[in-house]
C-alpha cells in the first residue's frame, strides 16, 4: 500500500464525517475498492491521529462526526 492512497482515504473519511456528519465501512469499501478490513484499518488509523473527531455507532456501524 502506497502512503499516498491512504492519506487519500484518510482525507475522504474526514471529508464525510464533515460533509454527512458519518461514514460507514462500506462507503469506502465503495470509493477506494479495497476490502472492509482495509477500511475498518483506515478508520482506526484515523482515529489514532483525530480521536477527538470520532464516534463510534454501534447500530448502524457506523461512525459519527464528533461535535
Amino acid at each position: 500500500m502506497h502512503k499516498s492512497e491512504q492519506q487519500s482515504r484518510l482525507r475522504f473519511i474526514d471529508f464525510i464525517l464533515h460533509w454527512e456528519g458519518q461514514l460507514q465501512n462500506k462507503q469506502l469499501v465503495a470509493q477506494f475498492g479495497i476490502s472492509r478490513q482495509q477500511a475498518w484499518q483506515d478508520l482506526q488509523r484515523y482515529a489514532e491521529l483525530y480521536p477527538a473527531n470520532l464516534q463510534p455507532v454501534v447500530p448502524n456501524k457506523a461512525y459519527r462526526c464528533s461535535p
